[in-house]
């Protein structure tokens, strides 16, 4: 099975209040069906950066730069669609990701 994922870099800004985290909006497309996935941006304490999926459980991805990391979890988000689908799992709906102000 063939898996397209799109990214719309528009789609990346700052998460407001939280200093060195980004969240980027993710289209993913399977027979003519767009999915859009959060994905929340972390800089790496050793440098660097790490992403995960909130919505896809143990999709994580890392890069050196923003860049790499947006190929590198769009590859990782992508397989790990791919995967529940051969497994014939349910891909989950989205999160909502939210402020919370302490």
């Amino acid at each position: 099975m063939a898996v397209k994922v799109t990214v719309n870099r528009s789609d990346f800004v700052p998460l407001r209040g939280v200093e060195g985290c980004d969240i980027l909006r993710v289209v993913w497309s399977k027979e003519n069906v767009a999915m859009k996935y959060k994905v929340v941006i972390h800089k790496a304490e050793e440098g660097g950066y790490w992403a995960e999926v909130p919505a896809v459980s143990g999709c994580f991805s890392q890069g050196e730069t923003v860049d790499e990391l947006m190929e590198n979890i769009h590859e990782a988000l992508a397989a790990c669609l791919t995967t529940l689908a051969e497994m014939g799992q349910p891909v989950t709906e989205d999160v909502e990701v939210r402020e919370v102000a302490v």
